[in-house]
């Protein structure tokens, strides 16, 4: 059975369109327990406080880092080719055994 395209609205009504006064939206959020509606404005709330471009920094520094080392790991780089600095940092974000995630067995490998 074929299903029906779904309505293309005009120019002048897209641009005045808000999402959060949608009918069907609305019928949606009105079946959502009050306690994990209120949960999940505090996560929105959060997530959209935090302007990630303009993390500077220590914080940006360490993101990038563990950025970049991560994505060595999954390309084939080794525990050992690391310097001390990566080393510490992986070790203070993921544990003492972080090089395990990656399938080596020690930070000599």
């Amino acid at each position: 059975m074929e299903q029906d395209s779904p309505k293309i609205l005009p120019i002048e009504e897209r641009d005045t369109y808000d999402l959060f006064k949608d009918q069907g939206i609305s019928s949606i959020l009105s079946k959502i327990p009050k306690d994990q509606l209120s949960e999940g404005h505090k996560k929105g709330s959060y997530i959209y406080s935090v302007d990630y471009d303009k993390i500077t920094g220590e914080s940006k520094k360490c993101m990038d880092t563990l950025t970049f080392i991560h994505e060595g790991m999954k390309s084939g780089l080794r525990p050992s080719q690391l310097d001390p600095e990566e080393v510490d940092t992986m070790r203070s974000t993921y544990g003492e055994k972080w090089y395990e995630q990656y399938g080596h067995t020690s930070e000599k490998d």
